[in-house]
């Protein structure tokens, strides 16, 4: 939802800048351009902010909202490069007429935020294409504004629907109820069958043909803002695939999944497959891993330049990181990834430190470590965090928040923080957030070793406090 405010954006703006819009035309500015064209230019620019959020959050549907007016967004998924739109003023749709409720702000609003609802994010790929192939308009709103004398500003005044949209005006499906429902028992079976009875009458009126948008003015083919040459940064490079137009799906791959510890534990280790693995079958024909950890990396790098469809956000981060699930196709290998932002690379650089020290132990208390990497170009992590840096781990397990707490777990846990001591390392973040349950293994996996330090054991000893007669301190044997 990108808000502008309505003095800033008036409805005499929008009725005037609002229509087909070619960006590579409305772009260039002329000396004596007259009052229609510097609106749209105006309304361009704000669809154009939005319409960036969007790319870069992966979205289907955004809004443009002034307090004023409602202008309800969509970006094609066959097509990045255009932008529909469609206007709704609710104080003016929904005034003085039966049967308009639908047309009331909260009424479109709502009907708006349930279709976006059910509208899966794009992948990753689809993002990075889109990024990469469309431009940068730069451009000041505060100019655009001063540009329109105020004595100038069109009326705005409300402009109703004509034509087709007024015919949708009169189509519209909803009715009014003026009784209220009875309230249903799940045990009564007359009013469940009276209630469905009910549902199948009111998705049947007219005919069934009402119209799936509620917005008063619809979005058609000719409604659109076009994008091309006009809204992102740079041209596609030659790493660049075609465009989504030709790409398979834009939606989020299912990954599959994750690998068994033990089985990424035996991959670093240039060892056995672990065959209780559920992706052991994709790994190898014989019982050793036959991709060595070399080429894992290279392969998990180059799906972090270029396959992105094999990347997969969790929406879930602490407070130095997100996590996202990454499968090598073809190799079945499912993983774990940490990213952070820049002013946080040190810390992950420095949790990777710590997990090479427990190296005897990964796999059994903390997740296997396999790499980390330095991002060519970042992720935007839900639209807004730019992640730059990437650590790669085994699956850990699950959270404890819903699992019961029993001797066994405890148990495990400490086991798992002697081991971890026991190789000079002190966690500094003891905590269930910290605490991982691998159902594999029936073990607490520790892990987020972000505070964590390297113990060093006072010299206590007389023979360690002692001094040879070249000066050299003798730790002993």
């Amino acid at each position: 939802m990108e808000y502008k405010a309505a003095h800033k954006l008036t409805l005499g703006h929008t009725y005037t800048g609002l229509n087909e819009i070619d960006l590579d035309d409305i772009v260039q500015e002329n000396l004596d351009e007259d009052i229609p064209r510097r609106c749209q230019r105006l309304v361009a620019a704000v669809l154009t902010q939005a319409f960036t959020c969007m790319i870069a959050a992966r979205l289907e549907f955004g809004c443009v909202f002034t307090g004023e007016a409602l202008t309800f967004l969509r970006v094609p998924e066959d097509d990045y490069s255009c932008l529909q739109y469609a206007l709704a003023v609710p104080q003016g749709d929904g005034f003085e007429h039966d049967n308009r409720l639908h047309l009331t702000a909260i009424g479109q609003l709502l009907a708006f935020t349930l279709r976006a609802i059910q509208s899966p994010r794009r992948d990753l790929h689809w993002q990075r294409v889109a990024e990469a192939r469309l431009e940068t308009w730069q451009v000041c709103l505060r100019k655009l504004q001063e540009d329109i004398p105020d004595e100038k500003v069109p009326g705005s005044e409300y402009r109703p629907p004509q034509g087709e949209s007024a015919q949708y005006l009169r189509d519209s499906p909803i009715r009014r109820r003026l009784h209220p429902r009875e309230p249903v028992m799940i045990n009564d079976e007359e009013h469940i069958a009276r209630r469905g009875a009910i549902s199948e009458d009111d998705s049947s009126d007219n005919g069934g043909r009402g119209h799936g948008q509620t917005p008063s003015r619809p979005p058609t083919d000719l409604q659109r803002v076009r994008a091309q040459g006009g809204l992102r940064r740079g041209r596609a490079t030659a790493d660049d695939e075609p465009s989504p137009s030709t790409h398979r799906s834009h939606r989020q791959r299912e990954l599959g999944p994750y690998c068994s510890a033990l089985c990424l534990k035996g991959l670093v280790e240039n060892g056995d497959l672990d065959l209780s693995c559920p992706n052991a079958h994709l790994h190898s024909c014989s019982p050793k891993h036959q991709l060595r950890i070399q080429g894992f990396r290279r392969l998990v790098r180059q799906i972090l330049r270029k396959d992105l469809e094999y990347c997969e956000e969790l929406y879930l981060w602490g407070a130095r990181g997100v996590l996202y699930r990454l499968r090598l196709p073809h190799w079945g290998y499912t993983v774990v990834a940490k990213g952070t932002r820049p002013e946080f690379v040190m810390d992950l650089q420095h949790e990777a430190k710590i997990y090479s020290k427990l190296r005897s132990i990964q796999g059994i208390h903390v997740p296997v470590y396999l790499g980390s990497y330095t991002l060519d170009r970042p992720l935007q992590y839900a639209g807004s965090v730019s992640i730059v840096h990437l650590m790669v781990l085994s699956f850990g397990g699950y959270s404890l928040n819903h699992l019961r707490k029993t001797p066994a777990t405890t148990d495990t846990a400490i086991d798992g923080l002697r081991a971890i001591h026991k190789l000079g390392i002190l966690h500094h973040d003891v905590a269930r957030r910290n605490m991982l349950w691998d159902p594999m293994t029936g073990r607490i996996i520790w892990h987020d070793f972000g505070q964590a330090r390297v113990y060093r054991p006072p010299l206590t000893t007389p023979a360690a406090r002692s001094v040879d007669r070249r000066g050299v301190p003798d730790f002993g044997q």
